[in-house]
């Protein structure tokens, strides 16, 4: 579409609150995308009671991609998403919840679709579902009259 990947910038928005266990995970996987454009990682948290965990981990974590804010007053997650994405520079935004983690080539692969067509909006991922017990693959598909609930739980 008129530009070359490498400069399509990619915002990853993250809402987080209280998250400790997980939230490293969560970064680095998105940290660690083999996507060669440029990518900001919006850690985005929301009415955490110890504002000092995540600063800690993210002075550990060094890595000037990542931006962090925090909401003093946010009723959701989706709040916290909402000022995310406006505060983000990319040409997409992905949203990653603080719990979940990507495959190293979940962003080159979701740009790729995208850039394909000027016809598509947004990308709907395949996941693993790892309920402790067993993981289940979902595959990527189009979704169609499936509730967004349904598509990720197969319910």
């Amino acid at each position: 579409m008129g530009h070359k990947i490498e400069d399509v910038t990619v915002s990853v928005v993250i809402p987080c609150t209280d998250r400790v266990d997980g939230v490293l995970r969560c970064i680095k996987s998105a940290l660690n995308q083999d996507y060669i454009g440029q990518l900001e990682i919006l850690l985005i948290e929301n009415n955490s009671k110890n504002k000092d965990i995540i600063k800690k981990l993210l002075v550990q974590i060094n890595d000037l991609r990542i931006r962090h804010y925090y909401l003093e007053s946010c009723s959701n997650a989706n709040v916290a998403r909402n000022f995310g994405s406006r505060m983000s520079n990319g040409k997409y935004i992905a949203y990653l919840d603080s719990d979940d983690c990507w495959l190293e080539n979940h962003i080159s692969k979701s740009i790729a679709r995208l850039e394909q067509s000027s016809e598509v909006g947004g990308v709907y991922s395949g996941y693993l579902l790892d309920d402790g017990v067993s993981v289940k693959s979902i595959l990527s598909r189009a979704i169609g009259v499936e509730t967004g609930y349904s598509f990720l739980f197969g319910r």
